[in-house]
């Protein structure tokens, strides 16, 4: 069963058809961070991607564990 939206103006109607695409687009670039390994989490893309940044700037491993508190990252002696 199909229904389609009645809009009764034509702004949002238009609007409603870019947030559509816009939410697509989101939808396939967090798909693409995540197989980039960016994106590790359910939560914020800014700190997902903040942590990976600077992981890679410091060369460092990122810790297996998105949840330990306050370990995002180690160097190669295990420093935190």
């Amino acid at each position: 069963m199909s229904t389609e939206l009645q809009f009764t103006k034509s702004e949002a109607r238009d609007a409603f058809a870019v947030a559509g695409h816009l939410i697509g687009c989101y939808l396939s670039s967090r798909a693409g961070l995540k197989e980039l390994g960016i994106l590790r989490t359910e939560r914020t893309l800014q700190g997902d991607f903040a942590e990976w940044l600077v992981a890679h700037l410091l060369d460092l491993e990122l810790s297996r564990s998105t949840v330990e508190k306050h370990v995002d990252a180690s160097d190669t002696s295990g420093r935190t």
